[in-house]
């Protein structure tokens, strides 16, 4: 299972809430947590994440597609944003 943190920051930057230099910027200090268990569904995230950071710098992906790649890594069901680029609850979501 994805944890929430990455998941939130991962949608964030897909529905353009933050920029691909902000997701790299937020991941570096966090991603050895992440990589701690190399089967894990963060493990997948975070290389999917270096993969399309890698393909966009060198201009073999455009950052449309790069968040294409990060949507399609998702979980189904992921949380859409709310009208400040945030991840909405469900509370959010239901307009509570």
């Amino acid at each position: 299972m994805l944890s929430p943190e990455l998941k939130e920051q991962v949608v964030r930057f897909v529905h353009g809430g933050i920029a691909a230099e902000e997701l790299e910027e937020w991941l570096v200090s966090r991603e050895p947590a992440y990589l701690a268990q190399p089967d894990s569904a963060d493990a997948d995230m975070v290389a999917a994440i270096h993969l399309g950071l890698a393909e966009w710098s060198d201009g073999i992906r455009t950052l449309a597609e790069f968040r294409s790649l990060l949507l399609e890594a998702l979980p189904k069901g992921s949380a859409p944003l709310g009208a400040r680029g945030e991840p909405q609850t469900e509370s959010k979501a239901s307009g509570q």
